[in-house]
């Protein structure tokens, strides 16, 4: 369902949740981002050259991914090293 409005708020107990106004979105609280395998939140830039970035988890490995360039430039393994892909 789409939501065709400037701004709009959902509300608990008279307490903003969620609110958006024009492009920019406000949460109070905790975002959860879950229920699949390789949970994701996409970073999407299309100023000049379009790419796409994600962070997530893999395998108990936290990443950061050019998922325009399918590599992970930066991740902290389970064990609590992290790794840089450096050029």
């Amino acid at each position: 369902r789409t939501i065709d409005a400037e701004s709009f708020a959902f509300r608990h107990s008279g307490t903003s949740i969620i609110s958006t106004s024009g492009t920019t979105s406000t949460f109070a609280g905790d975002i959860v981002i879950g229920g699949k395998t390789y949970p994701k939140l996409f970073l999407n830039d299309n100023q000049g050259v379009a790419r796409s970035f994600s962070v997530g988890t893999d395998n108990e490995t936290f990443t950061v991914r050019n998922e325009t360039g399918s590599t992970n430039p930066f991740r902290i393994v389970g064990s609590d090293n992290s790794a840089f892909f450096c050029r």
